[in-house]
């Protein structure tokens, strides 16, 4: 069993893995430095790392705080890319990191509850009506 020291060595390991990946990327002239063997390389070992994190938490309770963020972080995914279009949009053309940061993430969490969450209740009650339609259809055939 994974214990909670383990754990964050690991996640603490896997920053160091990105932040070597990346400053091989910008630093070193090689096609070899590319995002092509790059994201390659840690694609390999953040699946090892997701295994980890999956054994871990079979065993423990997630942060309820971080399981609620992890459910409208998709839409953080989704929304980020057009925030900087959004605020120079509204002239605020010099606008700090940490503006764009409050709004990426005040933005994602109403996506999120305009959006994403009514999209998926709406799957699941979809996909529970198709299921209960399949029971019956296979009552009707016996």
């Amino acid at each position: 069993m994974l214990s909670i020291k383990k754990i964050w060595l690991l996640r603490i390991s896997m920053i160091g893995v990105i932040t070597t990946l990346r400053i091989v990327q910008f630093h070193v002239d090689s096609p070899f430095a590319s995002n092509v063997f790059t994201l390659n390389i840690f694609s390999i070992i953040a699946c090892a790392w997701i295994g980890y994190e999956i054994i871990y938490y079979q065993n423990n309770e997630p942060l309820k705080s971080l399981e609620s963020a992890g459910k409208w972080s998709y839409s953080l995914y989704l929304v980020h890319p057009i925030v900087y279009n959004i605020l120079f949009y509204l002239n605020y053309k010099e606008t700090g990191h940490l503006i764009v940061i409050i709004v990426a993430l005040l933005l994602s969490y109403v996506f999120y509850l305009l959006v994403e969450k009514p999209s998926h209740l709406f799957s699941v009650f979809v996909s529970k009506q198709f299921l209960e339609k399949k029971k019956v259809d296979s009552l009707i055939k016996i």
